[in-house]
């Protein structure tokens, strides 16, 4: 038995070796030089994957890894910084995978990871050893999710523990807030093969980590709280959510055995107009639906049972007449595998009903829709009668055909009227439609004949043939066709309306007038257009409107003239006349002739101009006049620019035609010369305005005003130099770099001056002489997202000399911005003799949530107000002190403030007396 004993002796000494070798391995990774080893070779074959930072710690018990960065094709992912894990590797032995503490300083998700779809098929082979999970502490100190996920930046404080036997035995607690407490995350949980007890609960402000998915129109808070608790087979449900005003409340019972799953919930609305304003619509009310979802005897299959009532005081326009009061909802349906059997769907309105069954499935669709509306005067008033839809929908959803029918009876008041009925049969829908729309009957009084053919392919060729279309003075006739890839039809078609009051009762407006209309195009003969219209009215504010059309010749070189006139165009006549050609395939128009005339403002065009849609949109050699003013322009628009522009003799004063409240004047002339793209523009822009005035009682007897300069395009910025100045006492003058948006570089230099005197013809009827000078300047950089730089104000000798107030001492200011990006730094200094003196220092943010910090400090002597209070026999004594700190940010302001008043003390002279008065000591 020799040999047994060797083989013992071997087994044990491999056990022996195996041994050594983990503790060696143990022993070197507790080393710094087999840690630093473990480290590269992690980074070395993991580098597409994983980079590590130091390894600390104990191994294998308690390891420490200092940065970790998790990386997919597109770079990093997931990073994280001084993350420790303390377990027990033993108990692996035992399938119990012990976890003391798993915790990391710092977790930042930068985005969803993208990695590629893995072609490995799964072969259901391979399974995961059971292991029970026992974590007792998690803790993550700030795990930051990035915008791309998460709305804005997001970081919360992580802590939690849970205990997993398996999926139906454990127990689970995690929580999440953020640093400021304002979001919260909380989810506990108990599971066991019989009972379930799980509490969800989520509170965040607008934008938050769940409530971002809203959309960025819905900036609302949101919070709801989700309660499942009781048998696993028959579970009771609560849920209250709440986003802003809106609230939904679910509850019911869920069935989580997988072998009879179910849910039984009542879904509630206590007030729908919250939800209105969210989806911008008028929509006020309340609802309740009852769902039931089942399964059915097969597998893969579900039933689903939806019935409720939605009760609107009002609905969305266009709909309020159907939908107001209390509508029925009712939704009984199957699903088996890919086919959903609807065995009803039912609408019932007070003034509608719509009712549909059938099958949906990915070979075969089988829909039928049955509606009503009980009284067409809830949707035109003009109008009486009734009407039915019934519609049959069969084949796929690939080829598909439908038949539909609309009859009823429409009368308009002391007109007798008969019933009538539109029938549209199609097959082949939705890519190669053909197919039949016929009417007929007594509609509003008058008959109806339609007998209507039509067909698209899926090339896009395509045609309709009008038999006839018969109803009072609407005739119309036609057989046309449209080639694939034709811009027009061939052949002929005639449409009139002898009187379009015939429709009043359908447009609710009163109507007048004539319409008229033919076409014809043999192939590649002459196409001819002949249509007019004429004494064209509706609107009380405009008269009666003429026109006539005429084309004639073939799509590459058809004559057009058209001649237009409108009786009454905001408050006088309007006539335009014009001839061209247009170049139909080329999509290119040449304008041979333009005139028009309006508020005896006459335009005309000088010369023949051109104007391209192909290849690239743009207008050649345009010279128009409008009254004194020439406009010019000649080049190309888009997508790249390369024109040159010019208004010469451009006077405001035709602002008033328009908007009559406004009263401008002057003259503007502008050239332009540009290129490169309408995003990116370059090139150069000159402007002179001069005379500019706005014309009114209150700025009577000011100066006029006048504006030069000019600017070099640079893509998202411009070199400007413009000055702008009113009389001898006002100018401003801009220099250097200024942005074309909001991410544009600038470099700009500001200088402004304005003797206030120069206001007081504005000013004389408020009884008000202002004098003094005010001058600013301002250094500007960065861009306008994001601005630097310095601006100051200076005022000197300000003072009103009008009045009481002409005795007091001359004002003088003194402000200073430093702007710092999202905030400037204010130093404020505001001082009037040696009796007034009020400072203001820190700083101020440009957005509603920025930081405020600012100090106001300040002194005033009452003794400065005797000019004023003596005429009144008033004396005041004393002074004010007052030191005030605002902090928090504009939407939450927190001031603070201290205010002294020593020695204030005040008398009043008796009425009439010429002796002044006494003050106390």
């Amino acid at each position: 038995m020799r040999w047994v004993k060797r083989i013992l002796i071997g087994l044990l000494g491999l056990v022996v070796i195996v041994i050594l070798a983990m503790v060696g391995v143990v022993v070197a990774l507790n080393s710094a030089g087999g840690r630093a080893f473990a480290v590269r070779e992690i980074n070395k074959y993991g580098a597409a994957y994983i980079q590590i930072g130091q390894l600390r710690g104990h191994f294998p018990a308690d390891i420490n890894i200092t940065s970790f960065a998790v990386k997919d094709p597109k770079g990093i992912w997931l990073s994280g910084r001084d993350v420790t894990l303390k377990w027990s590797p033993l108990q692996l032995l035992r399938r119990n995978l012990a976890v003391r503490l798993l915790s990391a300083q710092s977790l930042d998700v930068a985005r969803a990871p993208a990695y590629p779809a893995s072609k490995r098929k799964n072969s259901g082979s391979s399974q995961l050893p059971s292991l029970r999970l026992n974590l007792d502490r998690l803790e993550i100190a700030a795990l930051h999710v990035a915008p791309s996920l998460a709305g804005e930046d997001v970081t919360l404080h992580v802590t939690g523990q849970t205990h997993l036997r398996d999926l139906q035995h454990g127990d689970i607690a995690l929580n999440a807030t953020t640093e400021s407490g304002d979001a919260d995350y909380a989810l506990t949980g108990t599971l066991d093969p019989r009972n379930v007890a799980m509490k969800l609960h989520v509170q965040e402000p607008p934008n938050g980590l769940i409530g971002h998915f809203a959309g960025p129109q819905v900036r609302l808070p949101l919070k709801f709280d989700v309660m499942l608790n009781g048998p696993r087979a028959h579970a009771a449900l609560q849920a209250a959510l709440a986003l802003g005003d809106a609230r939904l409340n679910v509850t019911g019972t869920l069935g989580l055995d997988q072998t009879s799953p179910f849910a039984d919930v009542v879904l509630s609305v206590p007030a729908l107009a919250p939800f209105g304003t969210l989806a911008r619509q008028p929509i006020s009310g309340q609802t309740q639906l009852h769902l039931v979802v089942e399964p059915t005897a097969k597998q893969d299959g579900a039933t689903l049972a939806l019935q409720g009532d939605v009760a609107l005081n009002q609905s969305p326009a266009g709909l309020d007449k159907f939908l107001n009061g209390e509508t029925h909802l009712s939704l009984l349906a199957s699903l088996q595998g890919h086919k959903v059997t609807i065995g009803q769907l039912l609408l019932d309105a007070p003034h509608a009903q719509i009712n549909g069954h059938g099958v949906l499935d990915k070979q075969q669709l089988d829909l039928t829709t049955d509606a009503k509306l009980n009284d067409l005067a809830t949707l035109l008033p003009r109008l009486q009668g009734a009407l039915q839809l019934h519609s049959h929908v069969t084949g796929t959803m690939q080829d598909f055909a439908t038949r539909t029918a609309i009859d009823g009876q429409i009368s308009v008041p002391n007109v007798p009227s008969g019933p009538f009925q539109l029938t549209l049969a199609a097959q082949h829908l939705p890519k190669a439609p053909q197919g039949t729309l016929t009417g007929s009957g007594t509609l509003a009084g008058s008959p109806l004949n339609i007998d209507a053919r039509f067909t698209r392919q899926q090339d896009g060729a395509a045609s309709l043939n009008i038999a006839r279309l018969d109803w009072k003075s609407l005739a119309a006739q036609g057989d046309l066709a449209l080639a694939a890839g034709a811009k027009l039809p061939t052949g002929s078609a005639h449409l009139a309306l002898g009187h379009l009051a015939d429709f009043d009762a359908f447009t609710g407006m009163k109507l007048h007038g004539a319409l008229q209309a033919d076409f014809a195009d043999q192939g590649q003969q002459t196409v001819s257009l002949q249509a007019s219209a004429k004494n064209i009215s509706g609107v009380p504010s405009i008269g009666a409107a003429n026109a006539t059309l005429e084309a004639q010749g073939t799509l590459d070189a058809l004559a057009v003239k058209l001649d237009a006139s409108v009786a009454r165009l905001m408050g006088s006549a309007a006539k335009l006349a014009l001839t061209g050609t247009l170049n139909i395939p080329a999509q290119s128009a040449h304008l041979a002739s333009l005139t028009g005339n309006w508020h005896g403002l006459n335009a005309k065009l000088n010369g023949p101009a051109d104007i391209e849609a192909k290849p690239e949109m743009a207008v050649r050699h345009l010279d128009l006049s409008v009254g004194k003013a020439a406009i010019a322009l000649d080049g190309t628009l888009s997508p790249t620019l390369n024109a040159k522009a010019s208004v010469k003799n451009l006077d405001l004063a035709l602002a008033k035609l328009f908007v009559p409240s406004v009263n401008a004047a002057g003259i503007v002339n502008l050239t332009a010369n540009v290129t490169g793209t309408p995003k990116a523009p370059a090139g150069q822009v000159a402007l002179t305005a001069t005379g500019l005035r706005y014309i009114d009682k209150s700025t009577a007897g000011l100066p006029a005003a006048s504006i030069s300069g000019t600017a070099t395009l640079k893509g998202d910025s411009a070199d400007v130099n413009i000055k702008a100045q009113a009389g001898a006492d006002a100018a401003i003058t801009a220099r250097g770099t200024a942005p074309l948006s909001m991410t544009g570089p600038m470099k700009l230099a500001l200088e402004a001056k304005l003797d206030l005197a120069m206001l007081n013809p504005a000013l004389a009827k408020m009884h008000t002489k202002l004098s003094g000078t005010l001058s600013t300047s301002a250094q500007l950089s960065g861009t306008p997202r994001a601005p630097a730089g310095q601006i100051s104000l200076t005022g000197r000798n300000l003072r009103d000399e009008a009045g009481p107030t002409a005795a007091l001492p001359a004002a003088s200011l003194d402000a200073k911005a430093n702007l710092q990006g999202q905030r400037a730094a204010l130093d404020v200094a505001v001082k009037a003799g040696p009796d007034v003196n009020l400072t203001a220092r820190g700083t101020a943010p440009f957005t509603s949530t920025g930081a405020i910090n600012l100090a106001v400090a300040g002194r005033l002597d009452l003794k400065l107000l005797d000019p004023i209070l003596a005429a009144n026999g008033n004396l005041v004594r004393g002074r004010i002190d007052t030191n005030l700190r605002i902090a928090g940010t504009a939407k939450a302001r927190a001031p603070t403030a201290r205010c002294n008043w020593p020695m204030a003390v005040c008398r009043t002279s008796p009425p009439g007396s010429t002796s002044p008065p006494s003050l106390p000591t």
